[in-house]
């Protein structure tokens, strides 16, 4: 449920200019709306610049709104403020702000339109959302309001679900404008360029993304709730992702083709990649639930988050799917983290310690395995100074020291020291201060480790 971009935009200000001077019919503001979130879209690299064109975009939703109070154009703002909390919030604070207003906005379309399909899933996906953010706080005292989230969003995606079953049993491929009010006869229309669409169409697609958000709530309660409350989400997880499996079973197979001299980090998009990243996220929230509450880390539960993402690269080689390395790369970390307390001696015979080690060295490849396809990704390349610096400290227990604790060491500083600069440059560098600090710790614990003290001493006096 989207306004029809104008088959004629107009040319998109520039510079200082305000693109909303001078505008005050409702049309003529929707219309600045997408031709400025059209901009937004073709600066998705430069998050500052698609930032301001985003706001633009806003402020233009909001001034057509405050003329004429249409839930479609309440809807579009509330749909923006989840692309801005996605793609450029400045920090934690910003996201959780711009989250809640999505939130509140699709409340109020959905108590005019309280069967809108498109309104009930943003605001499951921002529950979601803000759900997780909540959660990355830690401590006892934000489960509460995590679980509340939770709630509010599987039972608007679960109401999403039923509709989009039902749509598709019918055979509907058009069920409508889901935010205009039901008593509607016509009167919503639009002169000029811009057009009311129909609602999203109800396709396989859409309802395996529903099902999709609705394992990834799932993951998350799995990892935040109560021991009391985790075993009904991992069965309802399972059962929601079998539905998924059965689902993508009905849509063409991927097929990707060789890639090009195009220099592109763009990940290849099919809607059974998608469910295989699900699929090894939800499996990895319950190895590393299972490991924290038993105490005995099972390797089939992380080898099954492993599995589907060895699959997506599989389904895309020669091309190198990034994410997917990445989350390898961090079911590593998660598996040898749950064996460190059992880890207890300093003898390269014990088993424990011969595993984290491996592990380690997994973690390791699959990290640099995503750097190859974006060389200058910041958060890659502090996964990967952390790594080897953890690898480093750890070598002595597999009677590893010496040269290759040395060599390790080296490789974190290298990482760290990219990483450092990497989070320096650009529009955003004075946002990315928490992620450019722990870069530059592990880059001044290397080099003192190292001996490298005028390298030290440059470092430490340019700072984080």
């Amino acid at each position: 449920m989207k306004l029809k971009r104008p088959s004629n935009p107009r040319h998109a200000a520039h510079g200082g200019q305000n693109p909303l001077a001078g505008l005050e019919a409702p049309d003529d503001l929707l219309q600045a709306a997408f031709e400025q979130e059209a901009q937004g879209d073709r600066y998705a690299h430069d998050p500052a610049k698609s930032r301001r064109h985003y706001q633009h975009a806003l402020d233009a939703y909001t001034a057509a709104y405050a003329r004429d109070p249409d839930p479609e154009t309440l809807y579009n703002a509330a749909r923006l403020h989840l692309v801005l909390a996605d793609r450029t919030a400045a920090n934690d604070a910003a996201k959780l702000d711009l989250l809640d207003r999505a939130i509140a906005m699709s409340q109020h379309v959905l108590v005019k339109t309280p069967t809108s399909q498109d309104a009930l899933f943003n605001l499951g996906q921002a529950h979601v959302w803000r759900a997780q953010l909540v959660a990355e706080r830690g401590g006892d005292e934000c489960v509460p309001e995590v679980a509340a989230g939770i709630n509010v969003a599987l039972e608007a995606l679960a109401k999403v679900t039923e509709m989009q079953r039902a749509d598709l049993a019918a055979g509907s491929a058009d069920v409508g404008d889901a935010s205009a009010p039901a008593e509607d006869d016509g009167a919503m229309e639009m002169s000029g360029d811009v057009e009311l669409t129909e609602a999203t169409p109800v396709t396989r697609e859409s309802l395996l993304e529903t099902l999709l958000l609705r394992v990834e709530c799932h993951a998350l309660a799995v990892e935040v709730l109560p021991p009391s409350e985790v075993d009904a989400h991992v069965a309802a997880g399972t059962q929601v992702l079998a539905e998924a499996q059965s689902l993508v079973a009905t849509l063409p197979a991927p097929a990707f083709s060789a890639p090009t001299n195009e220099i592109s980090t763009k990940d290849p998009e099919h809607p059974y990649l998608e469910y295989l990243l699900a699929s090894s996220a939800f499996h990895r929230a319950t190895a590393e639930r299972h490991a924290a509450v038993t105490g005995s880390p099972s390797a089939e539960a992380f080898e099954r988050a492993l599995a589907p993402l060895a699959e997506v690269q599989t389904l895309c080689a020669p091309r190198v799917h990034a994410r997917a390395h990445g989350d390898a790369g961090d079911v590593y970390v998660s598996w040898f983290e749950s064996l460190l307390p059992l880890a207890t001696t300093t003898s390269g015979d014990d088993s424990a310690s011969l595993a984290v080690w491996q592990h380690m060295a997994s973690a390791t490849r699959s990290y640099a395995a995503a750097l190859a396809r974006d060389p200058n990704n910041g958060a890659v390349l502090v996964h990967l100074a952390e790594n080897e610096w953890n690898r480093a400290a750890w070598s002595a227990r597999v009677g590893q020291a010496g040269r290759v604790a040395a060599t390790l060491t080296r490789n974190a500083a290298v990482y760290a020291d990219r990483a450092w600069r990497a989070l320096r440059a650009g529009p955003l560098a004075s946002e990315r201060m928490e992620e450019r600090t722990k870069a530059f710790g592990i880059l001044c614990d290397a080099l003192e480790k190292l001996g490298l003290a005028a390298d030290l001493a440059q470092a430490r006096a340019v700072g984080p």
